[in-house]
């Protein structure tokens, strides 16, 4: 009968604790007297008593105010990483936003995905401002609603438009 590698280191192993319990029992009480203090503290931190619930709460808001803290120190670092990625992804992070005012405003919600929405709206109108009419360059490009969603417009992908970012802010303020 032919053992696999892994079948062979088993057999090995289990005929080598058969053999060897009694050196083995007393390596493991050798290493216990040795470390006796260490495996007494690491006892003490996984048998804890449950926390009563007033500690239990106590523990949990001095765990909010420490994570409170550690972001006020750090703010910048994770405003400057929120902005990285909202420019690695802006497809995501323009879903994202639009979803979030139409929840605010109670609107139909209908999940966009932007990328296929982006290629049949070049297809329809070319690279080209439906407010203004001149060329978008890539960068520039802003989906915009139709009817704005404060008036209760639906975010839904008839009711979205290609602008340019400037018209989109133009449009908004006007």
């Amino acid at each position: 009968m032919a053992y696999s590698n892994l079948e062979k280191k088993r057999l090995y192993h289990k005929l080598y604790r058969q053999t060897h319990k009694d050196e083995r029992r007393a390596e493991g009480k050798r290493y216990r007297a040795k470390y006796r203090e260490a495996l007494a503290i690491r006892a003490k931190l996984y048998i804890q008593p449950k926390p009563s619930p007033a500690e239990a709460q106590r523990r949990k808001l001095q765990r909010k105010e420490y994570d409170r803290k550690k972001y006020l120190n750090r703010r910048e670092y994770y405003k400057e990483k929120a902005r990285q990625y909202c420019l690695k992804n802006s497809f995501y992070a323009m879903e994202r936003d639009a979803r979030r005012r139409a929840l605010k405003l109670e609107g139909q919600i209908e999940k966009i995905n932007y990328r296929p929405l982006f290629a049949v709206l070049i297809g329809g109108s070319g690279l080209f401002c439906n407010w203004c009419g001149e060329f978008i360059e890539p960068r520039q490009i802003s989906f915009d609603h139709i009817k704005p969603l404060s008036k209760g417009g639906l975010h839904i992908r008839e009711n979205l438009q290609l602008l340019h970012l400037m018209c989109n802010k133009l449009k908004a303020a006007s």
